[in-house]
């Protein structure tokens, strides 16, 4: 197939952009410009170097070269590894849009040091853990590799431990292949069921374990991922139908209907250490942790079939069922045998979590789909809460200003400019002899533990992880902490192919209606930098015009690299054809391949 180039000539910027057949090949550039440095960029390079500075201290003061961390064998050796990763769940939210090499290089290396060592002592058997770990436990430990795989696409240790828990989850003795859920609520790495009150069910935060087979699928293209992933989901899709919209807690994995009590999980015995009723609807916590499999399921089954917004219409008909139950405008967060769906202030523990995930979720099913039902939602939940979505509302609204991502900026570095000094001001000093042994005691029981020196635990060590939550006015994505596929509409890359902005160059989404992107870029460097530019995180969207300063191109091309003028601010507005290549985790490679199921 011959290669196609547009090479456009506008004000502030020169374009070259590469066709569905071409490599990211470069040519030379000519730019003039527009000379402006908005307070906007100032204050996102300012949040930007606030972060970075946060995550360097962390490496240097916590990190070692080959991954370890100075946390206590025994609290990561044994079932605490979970909270370990914790510390590194959206550490990818970051270096997606800055590209640190040296943050990126020990966020994997932790990964590949604490999985070999799970692995030898026994705490992951094919890619999984051995022993009883109900998702919301396991879903602290794999958005590490799930981050991992997205910062570093292509490592091989990688690739083949999300594949083995990936193919773990196919076999027959985890899968019900009659029904397609999974066999029981706690799917094992030994592939022996569970304790008796975990078993013949699934439960709806699994749904999170997902993005094991679609990280897998992105690696080898293997169809049998896909395949799995949406058999899965539409079980999923038909229990929640079967359930008046309402996505079930609950299934009875052998029938493939929800159970009678499908808003929670049976009560645990008194001597079992399980924790699969704590997260239930109906618990005080509500939707809060089951919410982390739909961050999973929704972008995963839209991105394995070229956008087909019926995989959305569980989630679009929960969230409507959710906001039907709440009051003035705020939605019902919790469920309530003998009563049904309560508004969230009723909840008794776990209130703000619960509207949070609601939003989360809300703000996701619209990015995903741009469907009506979802706008009307989100312009209820912007009017009755302004400050739950307020890059949302800005850039899927067209409410506000670019001060809003001015303060959420200044408030991002002065978060990390905190964390900084906290790190810095932590005692050189581990617990030793009898002090040791004294904590490991308050570890295992979980009692509180006083610490004047270096983290102990994987919980002690999380509280001293840098934020990096004011990225998400960059790319437009949604936070990825529990590992789901990323909803971005764009992406950004070097010249060279490697991921991120230079330092000196800010971006901003200040519109993204689905078929539409307004964009900013700003260069603040006394010389011409160049960014390669991908339709939507994994390469699946295709640019099909280009709107600056009046004129609009015809562009019909996977990626376009654009050539900044030194300290010069453009706006470029992209059309859109979403969905229109099949996903790739190296969008900024190419070819992209247009989508055939």
């Amino acid at each position: 197939m011959q290669t196609r180039y547009a090479n456009l000539l506008l004000p502030g910027l020169m374009l070259w952009c590469m066709s569905a057949a071409a490599a990211p090949a470069l040519a030379p550039i000519a730019a003039g410009g527009t000379r402006e440095i908005p307070r906007w960029a100032e204050a996102q390079l300012a949040a930007r170097a606030s972060a970075r500075a946060a995550y360097h201290a962390f490496i240097d003061r916590f990190l070692e070269p080959d991954g370890s961390a100075c946390v206590a064998e025994y609290a990561v050796s044994h079932w605490g590894i979970d909270d370990f990763h914790e510390a590194f769940m959206d550490w990818a939210d970051f270096l997606v849009v800055d590209g640190d090499p040296e943050i990126a290089q020990r966020f994997v290396a932790v990964w590949h040091r604490y999985y070999r060592q799970a692995v030898h002592k026994g705490v992951y058997t094919n890619g999984f853990y051995r022993g009883d770990m109900d998702y919301e436990h396991a879903g602290e430990g794999f958005p590490h590799l799930w981050g991992a795989l997205k910062v570093a696409p292509g490592d091989g240790g990688l690739e083949a431990a999300n594949a083995s828990f990936a193919d773990l989850l196919a076999h027959e003795e985890i899968f019900n292949r009659e029904t397609g859920f999974l066999r029981h609520a706690i799917p094992k790495g030994n592939r022996r069921p569970p304790r008796p009150y975990a078993r013949d069910a699934d439960c709806a935060g699994n749904t999170q374990y997902m993005a094991a087979p679609f990280h897998a699928w992105l690696a080898t293209a293997d169809e049998k991922y896909r395949q799995w992933l949406l058999r899965y989901a539409r079980a999923w899709a038909g229990a929640t139908g079967a359930n008046d919209g309402a996505i079930p807690y609950y299934v009875d994995s052998r029938t493939g209907r929800p159970t009678a009590t499908w808003y929670t999980a049976p009560p645990l015995s008194e001597k079992s250490t399980g924790a699969l009723k704590q997260f239930s609807y109906a618990d005080g916590w509500g939707i809060a942790i089951a919410h982390r499999g739909y961050l999973a399921w929704f972008p995963a089954a839209m991105l394995m079939t070229g956008g087909d917004t019926r995989e959305l219409d569980p989630l679009v008909n929960f969230l409507e069922i959710l906001m039907k139950h709440g009051k003035d405008g705020r939605p019902a967060g919790d469920y309530l045998p003998g009563t049904g769906w309560v508004h969230y202030s009723r909840m008794p523990k776990g209130r703000p979590y619960s509207e949070r995930s609601f939003y989360t979720l809300l703000e996701l099913a619209h990015r995903l789909g741009f469907g009506a039902r979802t706008r009307t939602l989100l312009e209820r939940a912007c009017e009755a809460n302004p400050s739950a979505l307020p890059v949302a509302r800005f850039q899927l609204l067209g409410q506000g200003s670019p001060e809003e991502a001015v303060r959420a900026f200044e408030a991002g570095a002065g978060r990390n400019d905190a964390k900084r000094k906290g790190i810095l001001a932590v005692p050189d000093r581990k617990p030793t002899g009898a002090e040791y042994e004294a904590m490991v005691q308050a570890w295992r029981k979980h009692e509180p533990m006083k610490r004047d020196g270096l983290p102990f635990t994987g919980d002690q060590l999380r509280a001293h992880s840098p934020d990096p939550r004011f990225c998400r006015w960059l790319d437009g994505g949604t936070r990825t902490t529990y590992g789901g596929p990323s909803v971005a509409p764009i992406r950004y890359f070097h010249e060279d192919g490697k991921p991120g902005l230079p330092r000196d160059v800010a971006a901003l989404v200040t519109r993204s209606d689905g078929d539409r992107l307004e964009l900013l870029l700003c260069n603040t460097a006394d010389a011409s930098r160049r960014i390669l530019l991908t339709g939507g995180f994994y390469g699946q969207d295709r640019f099909e015009t280009l709107a600056a300063d009046g004129q609009t191109t015809r562009l019909g091309a996977a990626r376009a690299l654009v050539e900044l003028s030194p300290r010069s601010t453009v706006t470029l507005t992209f059309a859109v054809a979403r969905f229109a290549y099949r996903p790739t985790a190296r969008p900024e490679a190419g070819p992209a391949r247009p989508w055939r199921p």
